[in-house]
């Protein structure tokens, strides 16, 4: 977990990256105390801020909208409610409105992760398109059994297949960067590109899908000129290929390529622009939604650049030109735009709610406030690679190596006296024992922590197995009163014999929960084993229903393979043991639709059962007589 800073300067800092037992908030926030304590002791013999005191000047935090981050926030802003009376010396003199913004602690979230969530409902938005347009059935490398399933809808199969062919680093066994980059050499330079645009998804997180799909469409001619020419010489480019012949990938590109010039790369830009305030994204923000929903009842506005939300001046923007000139499929590109644009907007709406609730008057205390995370990703970047080229360095050698890169803190020491700066080392060597040592201990009781979970997991996971298996015996137990009806002429007789409506009910529901939890049977209609609906209680005649329609079922299962040393049993005496009693009786049948499944029919019981024999057979427990 790694915790970090930022001051009116928005300038970052790294308070400290530990290993903690789970993500939970409760966990969160007890790490940070540990982190505050630490700081604490550094500081114990200066007179700089101790942890405490940074405690109390943190007045806003920064999440990514997950469910145990608000949490934290909220436990967060209790713990430093509790803290805030043992540092302020007239505390109890204070009134309540003179404490209430020294209590106040904002909340704000990420403005890059909305471009995130742009990508997900993009790719959403349109696989349903594709959907509709193929049937189901895909176009392009689908269609031709190029695929790779993972890789989602068609467009984002382009994308992405593109980029790992053609992207600096994108596929090292299938790539074809440096050959593509040669035989495009001369159009870039009339493009005036030094360098092919086009980069890995793999380390990029943030609009990735949008910038690429703008510069794929850019440079689609030279790409199919490319693997016309030189051949698509393994799968992935055959894929590639294939997807770039079908004009709705291309049309999908262009959409994506249109979002990316006219909203999110210039977002983006403002996100990262400092002179731009937290609370000034508001604007920004309805300015966006007024250009998406504009989008969506004129798309040919959005499609040829009339929309510009940022007032950007796109006149030497070479993708931006090629990206609006008219093309054969600019009717599939509106499909696209009009089921796309809608969802970011509704994007759009969910992150600038939270910023309506901020009060003006926060101004000045959220100057600190970053508009995104990006620093905390940086930071997990940084310690990845760490842990990559040194595998056996603990978390105490990662941590001490990021803060001193990240805050400074050569420069920082470079800007004292050498005397001074010898203390500072000096005092460092005297603690690294102390350090050591806590470290070592919070490894110890975090692993004590974990193993604790595991067992308790283990422990939960084993009631649960033996509740699901008393269950089972339960319905299995049930179903021997009645026996397994197998026929629909099965079901009304017995239904017959049985009087009672609630006897009749108990029968039926006997029925079902035997062939949904120990047959694991599968039907189309999904409610056909409910009991009731919309919290009225289904009649006998109506589980009748259902449970004929099962048996109807069954018969239309594919039969599963027997193993082929399994013995015949049907139409054979058997001795069948249970504990301590044995049974003689002849199996009359299979079960339909479950041949591991066999009827049978005891010596003296005019009853059929019904088991699963081979099972027994192999655990010793069955023997054929004759």
């Amino acid at each position: 977990m790694g915790y970090h800073a930022s001051d009116e300067d928005q300038r970052y800092y790294v308070l400290g990256l530990r290993d903690i037992t789970t993500k939970s908030a409760a966990d969160t926030l007890s790490t940070f105390k540990e982190l505050l304590a630490d700081l604490d002791q550094a500081c114990e013999d200066s007179k700089s801020a101790s942890g405490k005191k940074i405690l109390m000047n943190i007045r806003n935090t920064m999440s990514d909208r997950a469910s145990t981050e608000l949490k934290w926030h909220e436990l967060l802003k209790n713990y430093r409610s509790e803290v805030l009376p043992l540092l302020i010396d007239n505390w109890t003199a204070l009134s309540d409105e003179e404490r209430e913004p020294l209590e106040q602690l904002s909340s704000f979230f990420c403005g890059l992760h909305s471009l995130v969530q742009y990508a997900e409902v993009s790719e959403k938005a349109i696989s349903a398109v594709e959907k509709e347009l193929f049937d189901g059935k895909g176009s392009g490398a689908a269609s031709k059994g190029l695929s790779f399933k993972s890789e989602g809808n068609g467009v984002l199969r382009l994308v992405k297949g593109a980029s790992k062919a053609f992207a600096r680093g994108g596929s090292d066994k299938a790539g074809v960067h440096g050959p593509f980059k040669t035989f495009c050499k001369p159009f870039l330079e009339e493009s005036r590109m030094k360098t092919l645009p086009i980069i890995p998804f793999r380390g990029s997180r943030f609009n990735i899908l949008f910038f690429n799909a703008g510069f794929i469409y850019f440079l689609r001619d030279q790409m199919i000129t490319f693997l016309q020419k030189f051949g698509a010489t393994n799968k992935l480019l055959k894929c590639v290929q294939a997807d770039l012949d079908e004009p709705f990938y291309l049309a999908g590109c262009r959409a994506l390529g249109l979002v990316s010039k006219i909203i999110t790369s210039p977002l983006w830009r403002c996100l990262e622009d400092k002179a731009i305030h937290i609370l000034d994204l508001p604007k920004i923000y309805d300015n966006i939604q007024v250009a998406l929903h504009r989008g969506t009842q004129n798309p040919h506005e959005f499609m040829d650049g009339t929309i510009n939300p940022f007032d950007v001046n796109f006149q030497d923007d070479v993708v931006f030109r090629a990206l609006t000139e008219p093309a054969d499929y600019d009717g599939q590109t509106e499909t696209v735009l009009q089921n796309v644009l809608p969802s970011l907007a509704k994007v759009m709406t969910a992150h600038s709610q939270h910023l309506l609730d901020t009060a003006e008057c926060e101004r000045e205390t959220s100057k600190s406030v970053a508009k995104h995370n990006k620093f905390s990703e940086r930071v997990f970047a940084y310690m990845d690679q760490l842990m990559k080229c040194r595998p056996n360095s603990t978390t105490l050698v990662h941590e001490a190596t990021i803060m001193f890169s990240l805050n400074k803190t050569d420069e920082w020491l470079g800007g004292m006296s050498e005397e001074q700066t010898r203390n500072i080392i000096s005092e460092a060597r005297k603690k690294a024992r102390t350090v050591h040592k806590n470290f070592k201990r919070r490894a110890d009781l975090i692993l004590e922590q974990k193993q604790e979970a595991l067992r308790k997991k283990e422990k939960e996971e084993k009631e649960r197995a033996d509740r699901k298996l008393h269950e089972l015996e339960k319905y299995t137990k049930d179903i021997h009163f009645h026996g397994l009806w197998q026929s629909i002429r099965e079901v009304d007789e017995m239904l017959t014999s049985i009087p009672p409506s609630s006897g009749k009910v108990n029968a039926l529901k006997a029925q079902l929960r035997f062939r949904q939890h120990v047959l694991r049977q599968t039907h189309p209609n999904g409610d056909i084993y409910a009991f009731s609906a919309k919290g009225s209680p289904h009649s006998w005649e109506h589980l009748a229903e259902n449970v004929k329609s099962l048996i109807a079922h069954s018969f239309s299962l594919p039969s599963t393979s027997m193993p082929e040393d399994a013995p015949l049993l049907v139409g054979k005496r058997i001795q069948h043991r249970f504990e301590a009693d044995e049974f003689k009786g002849r199996v009359v049948s299979q079960v339909p639709g479950y041949p591991e499944w066999y009827n049978v029919k005891y010596d003296g019981d005019e009853a059929i059962y019904s088991y699963k024999l081979l099972d027994d057979y192999a655990e010793g427990d069955l023997k054929i007589v004759c």
